[in-house]
């Protein structure tokens, strides 16, 4: 599983912690407890796959603060990819051509 938290876990950043979780820089208001971690990772292991995630955890335990980090994380990369890709668009390093277009708008 490429699920791990990378070198920038624990890193404080503003008062928080960034942890690099697939890939994904996720900040979070301090250091998380490794449920939390976990619970990150498989939010953004689902969203990156396009997959639906059923997680449960005991009262308390900070899913819904794990799972806005996660969420928020992964929108922002998102976001990050579509802007990279589009500039390499505009500047003729990808050539997108009409057929692919459309074919990618139908499936």
């Amino acid at each position: 599983m490429t699920s791990t938290v990378g070198p920038g876990e624990g890193n404080s950043s503003s008062g928080g912690h960034t942890y690099t979780i697939s890939r994904v820089r996720v900040q979070f208001p301090h250091r998380a407890y490794p449920s939390q971690v976990a619970m990150m990772s498989k939010i953004i292991l689902a969203l990156q796959r396009g997959q639906n995630a059923l997680l449960e955890s005991p009262t308390g335990s900070g899913k819904s603060l794990a799972l806005l980090c996660a969420a928020l994380a992964w929108q922002r990369d998102e976001a990050r990819k579509a802007r990279e890709y589009n500039r390499a668009v505009e500047e003729g390093v990808i050539q997108v051509s009409s057929s692919s277009a459309l074919s990618s708008n139908i499936s």
